[in-house]
């Protein structure tokens, strides 16, 4: 099932989004997100295990192409799990701030679409009302004259 994050992305989204993750390498035992501090993006696991900790207790064990901090994407707040690598582990990062770039760049497109198309649509609508009048004031012109 896709992260809930990227359900709403087009497909060219996310293959900007997939561009932009970074391969980054961590050794056993090391945290690669500590509760508490300032998460700046989120990670996916291509190879080896991590813990997740919440208040210091194991909460989960994590591996391959489990996604996590994903809530540092949207929102500036401390990290609300630690996560530790359980053996060496292999991961991509994805930071906030070229999430958000592209994001933001594919929702004005989007806007921009669809404005366009009812610019169209308001066009045609005032295209077919000066049709309509035109004919009515015919009518109404022959009617009385």
């Amino acid at each position: 099932m896709p992260n809930v994050l990227f359900r709403a992305c087009s497909s060219e989204e996310l293959y900007e989004l997939v561009d932009v993750f970074r391969p980054q390498r961590c050794v056993k035992h090391v945290d690669l997100i500590k509760e508490g501090s300032e998460g700046d993006g989120c990670y996916v696991l291509a190879q080896g295990q991590v813990d997740v900790f919440e208040r210091e207790a194991h909460k989960v064990t994590l591996s391959r192409g489990a996604g996590f901090g994903e809530i540092a994407l949207l929102y500036s707040c401390p990290r609300t799990a630690t996560v530790r690598a359980k053996e060496d582990c292999d991961f991509w990062f994805l930071d906030r701030r070229a999430f958000r770039e592209i994001t933001a760049r594919h929702k004005r497109n989007r806007l921009n679409m669809k404005m366009s198309l009812l610019a169209k649509v308001r066009n045609f609508i005032g295209c077919v009302t000066i049709v309509y009048h035109q004919y009515h004031l015919e009518l109404i012109t022959r009617f009385f004259l």
